[in-house]
C-alpha cells in the first residue's frame, strides 16, 4: 500500500487590530445616538411623572413612585416614536461607521469600545436629561399643600418635627369632611376605624 496522504492545515490568517482613529470614529458615532436616547428618555420620564404626581397623584392618592413609574411609561413609549428621528439627527452630524471588515467587527476590541462608548453616552445623556429638576425644588411644597393643609402643618405637625414630605404622604391617605351644626361625629361605644382630627370648629362630647 502507498503512503497516507494526509493534509495540513493551513495558518489562518491573523486580523488586523482596528487603528486607534477607527476605534475612536466607532467611539463616537456609537456614544452621540446614545446621548440622544438617554436625554429624550429621562427629561420626559422627569416632566412626566411630576405632571402626574402633581395632578393624578393629588386627586387620587398615588405615590410619588408610581407617578413615576407611569412617567417612565410615557418616556419609553415616546421613544419608540423618538428613535428614528435620533438615530437620524446623529446622521446629520457627519459621523460615520469606520470601514472595518467583518472580522474587524467582530473582535472583542471592537465589540468592548462599540459597548462602552455606548453606555457612556447613554449615561451623560440621562444626566443631561435631569436640568429640569434643577427648576422644581423649590416649588415642590407650594404645589402639594392647599392654603388648609399649609395651615394644618403649620400649627399641628412642624412643631413636632414632621417633614413636609412626611405630611404629604400623611396627607395622601386623609380626606377632609365638614359636619353641620349638632350632628353626631362618633357614636358613643362605637370602635374608631380610622383617626379623626378636629380642624376647624368645636366638639362636644356627650356620655350617655
Amino acid at each position: 500500500t502507498g503512503p497516507e496522504e494526509r493534509e495540513i492545515p493551513k495558518p489562518m490568517a491573523e486580523v488586523p487590530e482596528p487603528t486607534t482613529q477607527q476605534l475612536l470614529q466607532l467611539s463616537l458615532f456609537s456614544a452621540v445616538p446614545f446621548i440622544g436616547f438617554g436625554f429624550a428618555d429621562n427629561l420626559i420620564m422627569i416632566l412626566a411623572g411630576d405632571a402626574i404626581d402633581s395632578t393624578l397623584g393629588v386627586t387620587l392618592g398615588l405615590t410619588t413612585l408610581a407617578a413615576a413609574g407611569l412617567g417612565n411609561l410615557i418616556s419609553d413609549v415616546a421613544g419608540l416614536g423618538l428613535g428614528e428621528a435620533i438615530e437620524n439627527m446623529a446622521k446629520r452630524t457627519g459621523l460615520d461607521a469606520p470601514l472595518l471588515t467583518p472580522k474587524q467587527w467582530a473582535l472583542s476590541s471592537t465589540r468592548t469600545v462599540k459597548g462602552v462608548s455606548g453606555a457612556v453616552g447613554l449615561s451623560i445623556g440621562c444626566l443631561l436629561g435631569m436640568v429640569p429638576l434643577a427648576f422644581m425644588g423649590g416649588r415642590k411644597h407650594p404645589l402639594y399643600f392647599t392654603k388648609e393643609e399649609e395651615k394644618l402643618y403649620q400649627t399641628h405637625f412642624q412643631r413636632y418635627g414632621v417633614s413636609p414630605q412626611q405630611f404629604y404622604e400623611l396627607m395622601r391617605h386623609a380626606r377632609w369632611r365638614s359636619a353641620d351644626k349638632d350632628a353626631v361625629i362618633v357614636d358613643s361605644g362605637r370602635k374608631l376605624p380610622k383617626v379623626m382630627m378636629l380642624y376647624e370648629g368645636k366638639a362636644t362630647v356627650r356620655k350617655l
